[in-house]
């Protein structure tokens, strides 16, 4: 019986994705981004086939605040979108 509560488990993580906290605040360090702050798995901002979805704030080099999710599949380039 755990084993069937574990499979559930992986098989929910494998259908809904990860986020990437080291490969998010990354990307958008190496984009001009600052004070960047990742705040998890970004629910909304990427499309079906991205399993890397991470929703982050952070600080333009104009010093303007933005809010959006960086978003990647497996073995892809990763996209910075912004809400």
């Amino acid at each position: 019986m755990p084993y069937i509560i574990i499979l559930a488990i992986a098989a929910i993580f494998y259908v809904t994705g990860f986020s990437d906290t080291d490969g998010t605040e990354r990307l958008l360090h190496e984009s001009g981004y600052k004070s960047v702050q990742v705040q998890g798995y970004a629910f909304v901002g990427c499309d079906e086939g991205h399993h890397y979805r991470t929703a982050f704030t952070a600080v333009t080099e104009a010093g303007e605040s933005i809010a959006g999710s960086v978003c990647a599949t497996r073995f892809g380039t990763p996209v910075i979108n912004l809400h």
